[in-house]
């Protein structure tokens, strides 16, 4: 007796141990330009664990842990480089 072939449902995509990036975009993005350093790294970051676990918590104190900050450190530039705040990315 054959084993039935899984559906789509049971199916795990293929994971990319790496993260493409787009570097001449990233750099000459206006938007990207308009952010403060800080706020660029805070955005890298939170695009490298989105990558690893899918969406962020959309709890700020779970956020600032997972990133190792406090939240008083994450919510303006959060504000500020993500349109909607990090919801937007944990969404």
């Amino acid at each position: 007796m054959t084993k039935p072939t899984p559906g789509p449902e049971s199916v795990k995509p293929a994971r990319l141990a790496y993260m493409p990036f787009w570097v001449e975009r990233w750099l000459t993005s206006p938007d990207v330009r308009m952010m403060s350093f800080a706020e660029r790294g805070l955005y890298l970051e939170m695009l490298a664990w989105s990558w690893i676990m899918g969406p962020l918590p959309a709890d700020p104190k779970r956020l600032a842990r997972l990133l190792g900050a406090d939240v008083q450190e994450i919510e303006g530039p959060c504000r500020r480089c993500c349109r909607n705040g990090w919801h937007a990315m944990a969404c």
